[in-house]
């Protein structure tokens, strides 16, 4: 993206309460979905494990 893009992009959602909203939900279930905390330590363990062998 350009800057020019970005810069119309920030301000969309400056103006767009509704969609920063939207945007923000979409991003918790996200969060939520592939971020959940023992899935995470069980990929940092596997991670520590592959590094140490």
């Amino acid at each position: 993206m350009n800057r020019s893009g970005l810069a119309d992009a920030m301000e969309r959602l400056c103006i767009d309460k509704a969609l920063r909203i939207h945007m923000g939900e979409i991003g918790k279930r996200r969060v939520e979905r592939y971020y959940q905390h023992e899935m995470m330590m069980g990929n940092y363990e596997k991670l520590y494990k592959q590094t140490y062998e």
